[in-house]
Order: structure tokens, then C-alpha cells, then sequence
């Protein structure tokens, strides 16, 4: 009569939300074996025990002996390795979700001993996104949980660049591709063409990255919501002309900057490059490589590969949680997550560069083309070669844009 239960036939009954049910199995795990039974049952069966483990961290983290360190560390034991087992990918996502729901990583941490258990869970997280051991939505949890925890994948001394030899661009070599699709009249013909040398972004420009560039410029952003996704996702609401605000702050950074990596540095300080969105045809061929394939990763559409509307994701989740989408030259996110701006106006094919095009007029409302489909649509524009167009003004939710170090036009 009180509530708490709920008839279901002559001596049956139930809770009437599990929640209230797990959080009584978290206070009785707390005092059970703790942590070591709570830790077998969630790497074991993490479905059913995942919110159980993360209550139980909640009522443990004020603890004298610190217990929720001794949950997490029991969920994740042991360093990831190509070797580790399903049970160690589910220990470790839900170690990192109970740090990132309890733990402050601004504060300095009470011992050595913390700090290993954290840098061990953060290292976790990133091979949970390179590894596709578990499903796609659960591994946008640990990008989730990496941006609260820190991402070391980037570096925040470098404008949350990537921690890579190239800053995170990728080399496309001059050569020629198959351009276009002639069963798609928006795409048609196919044609073959030429493009000299550019490096391209392995990922989209990121939150972080852009909000660098509002602190550092004094940039108002057009819309405040750019700034207010996790810091690993893909900037969005984000107009072309305002991305093209980006890319030329980021041409005088790295070209001021003495250890921008070479042949990068040397390209932009002397051969006048520069740092813009990719046209239309780099953007094909740095997702397409030169074998005209459909897709970044082939010619079968996987939705384990993407991130659109039948992933069943709903929104845009951390660059790089998608490794078996990646294209021919290592590009991830390359299909899927956010449209991505191009530089070119939207004309018919076949392609010439120029033709103008690809002339950046920053007052210009002329369509412009955006690639790669989005977490809300469907698995036709992930294609390769699907082509899409929006009003350089416009400000949405579901695009957003990755940059190159390219020739000027």
C-alpha cells in the first residue's frame, strides 16, 4: 500500500522502477565483498550491474578508505593490450564512468597510487575507441567519459591538435582518383581527376580546437551552442564563414610557430599554403582513396561503421569512436558524426578547379557543398560520393567541418 512494491499475481511483486532495485543492490554490494563481488558481477554481466556499480561508486566516494579508488581499480586491473578480454573492455568503461561521474580530475589526487589508477582508466578509454571490441553506443560512452577525464589524445599546448607527428594531418599524395557516381544524378558523371599534394585533418575540428580558437582570438561565436558539446566531439553550429574565421587563425598559428612539424611549417611559411576547408574533390579523394569505393572502409555499408541515423546514437559522439570506418589514408569520422563544410560552391560535374568554384568570397551566399551525411541521416550520405549543399549562413546541429593544409586556389 505504500508504494514501494507492485503486485504482479498471488505472492509476486516488484519494484516499480529498477533503478530503485539497483540502488539497493549498490547498498548491499557496499558492504558485500566489497568491491571485489560488485566488480566480478558488472565485468561479467555489465548490463544488468553497470548502474549498480556506478551508485555504489557515488555512496563510496567519500569514504575514509577511499573505496570507490578500490571499485575502479578493481574493474580495471590490469593496462590494456591487444590481448585483454571482453570482461576487461566492460571493467574499464564502467571504471571510467564512475570516475568521470565522481571524481573532479581539476584536483590534485591523494596519492601515487590514485594516479595510476586514473592515468591506467584514461589510457582505457582511448583503446576501448581504437579497439571496436564493444558495441558502437558504448564506446561513445568512454569518448564521453574521456572528455570529462582529459583526452590524451590531444594536446592542449597545440591548440588541442592531436598528439601525432603531423599534429593529426594526413598526407594525400598528388595523383589521380575516380570522381563522382553514375547512379546518382547529383554525383554524375564519374570521372577521373588529377590533384597535387594536400594534407588533410584525421578528424573533424573538435570543440576543443574551436574554443581554443574563440579564447585565444576573441571570437564571438555565432551561435553559443559550438561551444557547449563534450570537448572531444565534433564542433557543429558552425556557419562555412565562420569555419573559414578558424582556418585562418590556425594558418598564422602554425605558421608562427617554430616546432610546427615539417614538411607543414616550410609549406606554410614559404610556398604560400595555408590552412582552409577542403575542396570538394580533396575531400572525395582523402574519403575515397583511388579505388572508387562506396564507402570510407568499402563497398559494404556496416552501421558499426558510422555514425547516422541507424546506429541508433541520436546525437554526435567523440571523434575517433568509429576506427573501422576509417578511409584508405587513416581519415576517421571521415562518413558519419557531423556534414562536413567544403570549400567548394555547389556546381555541376564533372569537377574543375577552376572554374571558380572554390574561391573563398567571404561575403558570398552561394551554396556550399558539405560531405560525409550526418548522425541523423541515413546510410546513402555516408557514400563517398554523395553530395550535399547548405547556405553558408546556415548554423546547425548536424554539420560541422574538418580543415587541410593545401596550395592556394
Amino acid at each position: 500500500r505504500a508504494g514501494l512494491l507492485i503486485t504482479h499475481g498471488v505472492g509476486m511483486y516488484t519494484f516499480p522502477h529498477r533503478t530503485f532495485q539497483e540502488y539497493l543492490a549498490a547498498r548491499y554490494l557496499t558492504t558485500y565483498k566489497f568491491p571485489t563481488e560488485l566488480a566480478r558481477l558488472t565485468r561479467t554481466d555489465p548490463e544488468r550491474w553497470r548502474e549498480a556499480a556506478l551508485l555504489a561508486a557515488a555512496k563510496s566516494k567519500g569514504g575514509a578508505d577511499y573505496a570507490m579508488w578500490s571499485l575502479v581499480d578493481r574493474l580495471c586491473r590490469h593496462d590494456a593490450t591487444d590481448k585483454s578480454t571482453v570482461e576487461d573492455h566492460w571493467g574499464a568503461l564502467v571504471a571510467g564512468q564512475a570516475l568521470a561521474e565522481t571524481v573532479d580530475p581539476a584536483l590534485k589526487r591523494d596519492d601515487e597510487a590514485q594516479d595510476e589508477i586514473f592515468e591506467r582508466v584514461q589510457n582505457w578509454q582511448v583503446h576501448i575507441l581504437k579497439s571496436s571490441a564493444l558495441p558502437a553506443i558504448e564506446r561513445t560512452y568512454a569518448g564521453d567519459s574521456l572528455a570529462t577525464l582529459g583526452d590524451p589524445r590531444f594536446d592542449a599546448n597545440h591548440w588541442h591538435l592531436p598528439k601525432e607527428s603531423l599534429w593529426g594531418f594526413v598526407e594525400i599524395p598528388e595523383g589521380e582518383f575516380i570522381m563522382g557516381d553514375d547512379e546518382d544524378d547529383r554525383a554524375k558523371p564519374q570521372h577521373k581527376l588529377k590533384l597535387l599534394r594536400y594534407f588533410i585533418a584525421r578528424y573533424p575540428t573538435t570543440v576543443a580546437q574551436f574554443k581554443k580558437f574563440v579564447d585565444e582570438s576573441g571570437h564571438k561565436p555565432e551561435n553559443p551552442d559550438s561551444l557547449r558539446d563534450p570537448l572531444n566531439r565534433p564542433v557543429r553550429y558552425v556557419p562555412w564563414h565562420e569555419a573559414i574565421k578558424y582556418c585562418d587563425w590556425l594558418t598564422d598559428r602554425l605558421k608562427s610557430a617554430p616546432d610546427t612539424p615539417e614538411p607543414l611549417g616550410s609549406l606554410l611559411r614559404k610556398e604560400k599554403w595555408r590552412i582552409t576547408l577542403p575542396s570538394e574533390a580533396q575531400w572525395e579523394k582523402a574519403a575515397r582513396g583511388i579505388d572508387g569505393r562506396a564507402f570510407p572502409w568499402g563497398n559494404d555499408f556496416d552501421k558499426e561503421n558510422v555514425n547516422i541515423s541507424d546506429t541508433g546514437i541520436g546525437t554526435t559522439s567523440a571523434v575517433g569512436a568509429f576506427p573501422k570506418g576509417k578511409s584508405q589514408y587513416g581519415l576517421l569520422d571521415i562518413s558519419g558524426n557531423v556534414w562536413e563544410w567544403c570549400l567548394s560552391k555547389y556546381k555541376p560535374y564533372p569537377y574543375k578547379n577552376d572554374d571558380g568554384r572554390n574561391v573563398i568570397d567571404k561575403n558570398n551566399t552561394d551554396a556550399r557543398v558539405v560531405r560525409g551525411g550526418a548522425f541523423n541521416y541515413v546510410a546513402t550520405s555516408a557514400r563517398c560520393a554523395y553530395r550535399g549543399w547548405f547556405d553558408p549562413n546556415f548554423r546547425l546541429d548536424f554539420s560541422g567541418f574538418r580543415v587541410v593544409a593545401s596550395p592556394v586556389f
